[in-house]
C-alpha cells in the first residue's frame, strides 16, 4: 500500500468547523467504542477516560496535519502508540477500529463539503495503522 506524500490542505471553513465539532464528535465516538469495542471493557475503570484522551490527541493532531497537507506528521505518533499503548493494554487493532469510529462519526456530524476534506487525512492514518499492524 503507498501512503501519499502529502494531502491537499483543508480550507479554513473545514477547519473552523471541525474544532466547532471537536466536543460533539468525540463524545459521540467514546460512546460508539465504549458500546461497540469489547477491548474498552476492559480496559478498567479508567477505560472512558483512556478513549477521551486518545480521541482528543488525535483530533488535536490531525487538525494540525490538515493546515500543512503532510499526513506524515502523524507517523511518529501512530508509531509510538504501536510501542507505547501495548504496555497499557491497548493493541493496535483497538488503534485501528477507533480511527474507523471517528471516520464514520466525522462523516455524520460534519456537513459533506467539510467532511470530504477531512476524511482523506483520517483515511491516511487508517492505512498507515494497517501497516503497522501488518508489520
Amino acid at each position: 500500500m503507498n501512503l501519499p506524500d502529502s494531502l491537499k490542505p483543508c480550507t479554513d471553513k473545514s477547519i473552523e468547523m471541525f474544532k466547532h465539532a471537536a466536543d460533539e464528535i468525540i463524545e459521540k465516538a467514546v460512546s460508539i467504542t465504549m458500546d461497540s469495542i469489547a477491548d474498552a471493557k476492559q480496559m478498567g475503570s479508567d477505560a472512558r477516560e483512556k478513549i477521551i484522551s486518545g480521541f482528543h490527541m488525535i483530533h488535536y493532531m490531525l487538525e494540525s496535519i490538515m493546515i500543512i497537507g503532510d499526513p506524515a506528521l502523524m507517523t511518529d505518533q501512530l508509531n509510538w502508540g504501536k510501542d507505547r499503548l501495548s504496555t497499557q493494554g491497548i493493541s493496535p487493532h483497538f488503534v485501528l477500529s477507533t480511527l474507523e469510529i471517528y471516520r464514520d462519526i466525522i462523516n455524520r456530524v460534519l456537513p459533506g463539503e467539510n467532511a470530504v476534506e477531512i476524511i482523506p487525512y483520517i483515511k491516511w492514518m487508517i492505512d498507515y495503522q494497517k501497516l503497522l499492524i501488518n508489520t
